[in-house]
């Protein structure tokens, strides 16, 4: 089975960090691949197949690899 998302996709990578929202989308951030490390930002949603590179706004944090995600209920 081949699944097709629509829109932005993140790069390959490894070791990143990702949640599930309570929205059931999956936001990844950061990674590593054969460019070097990563900071950006992706939101999937695997429900619609979609996929997207939020504009976000502010002083982004460094490129890292191998950081830990964690969802914070309230």
């Amino acid at each position: 089975m081949t699944l097709t998302f629509k829109g932005e996709l993140p790069t390959a990578r490894s070791n990143h960090g990702a949640i599930l929202t309570s929205q059931r989308k999956i936001v990844i951030f950061g990674g590593e691949n054969s460019d070097g490390y990563l900071n950006d930002v992706y939101i999937l949603d695997p429900n619609e197949l979609k996929s997207e590179k939020p504009h976000l706004t502010g002083t982004a944090p460094f490129p890292r690899a191998g950081a830990s995600a964690t969802r914070v209920y309230s």
